[in-house]
């Protein structure tokens, strides 16, 4: 599955996923969206890529670091995408790109999930090609800060306690 071209219900499902939700995809009058059962009342309407107060809240609680960055569009204009990061991660380091913030949180969100494994997948989508996660992310970032995010990875994920004596 490419992440990067998950959009719309098809990414509000899959975040859902991510979320613990019980989710379902469902089409209305030609139009999708993600729902998800509530227990006790029933169920509700999931659009995180729409709602910045549900992507924030899956920042804030997944500790993603999430900026602005200009760069020029393929007409010379400038414009500004966002860069949602899993920087405190231990079991995941990534990062994805988007116009919308909210989209690069859903994306990294879902992308953590695969990664570490805690997605059941169904059969349908396991016939889809690699389960690999491309970032276009990278190519945004110049030489330094694609550095800079490496070291901080590199930093988090190694053991210091070799450098700790114990009394």
């Amino acid at each position: 599955m490419n992440f990067d071209e998950l959009k719309g219900a098809e990414l509000d499902y899959w975040t859902a996923r991510a979320e613990g939700f019980i989710a379902e995809l469902r089409t209305m009058y030609g139009q999708s969206y993600c729902r998800i059962d509530v227990v006790p009342s029933g169920y509700s309407i999931y659009e995180p890529t729409k709602n910045s107060q549900l992507a924030a809240d899956i920042a804030f609680r997944c500790k993603y670091t999430l900026y602005p960055h200009p760069c020029l569009d393929e007409t010379g204009i400038q414009k500004t995408i966002w860069l949602a990061e899993a920087q405190m991660n231990r079991r995941y380091h990534g990062m994805f790109t988007d116009e919308s913030p909210q989209i690069a949180i859903c994306r990294l969100r879902v992308a953590e999930q695969f990664a570490v494994g805690e997605i059941e997948i169904g059969a349908a989508a396991a016939r889809l090609p690699d389960h690999v996660y491309e970032s276009r992310a990278l190519r945004f970032l110049t030489d330094v800060q694609a550095e800079q995010s490496y070291f901080r990875w590199r930093a988090r994920s190694t053991n210091h306690s070799e450098y700790f004596h114990h009394v």
